[in-house]
């Protein structure tokens, strides 16, 4: 597995922003990095820098995130704290599309008009 510094380095050539801002999240939940000082340091709106992690993350690049900002994974726990998280957000979100699902049944079968 390469490491951050390689991808960073990699991604530097194809989009000097992303390499910048890959440059600047720490490692461990501790040194986490806010999305706030993100966007101040290199001027990027909230959608710029989500395009970017999430790019990064399509990638392989292993970035978290948590309430404290993002962060690259220091050990497996910080992992699989991660993936708890994102799945208990996933769940969170099918459960409120549930009733929208139902509500477009009804209109599609014709009972609501």
């Amino acid at each position: 597995m390469k490491t951050h510094e390689d991808k960073a380095d990699f991604l530097f050539h194809e989009n000097s922003v992303t390499a910048q801002v890959l440059a600047v999240i720490g490692t461990g939940e501790k040194a986490a990095v806010t999305s706030k000082q993100i966007k101040q340091s290199f001027g990027l709106t909230e959608r710029e820098l989500r395009k970017i992690i999430e790019k990064s993350r399509r990638s392989g690049i292993y970035i978290l995130s948590s309430e404290n900002g993002y962060f690259f994974p220091a050990c497996i726990d910080e992992v699989k704290a991660f993936i708890k998280r994102e799945n208990a957000r996933i769940r969170s979100q099918c459960i409120t599309l549930s009733p929208m699902k139902r509500y477009l049944k009804l209109f599609d079968s014709g009972d609501i008009l």
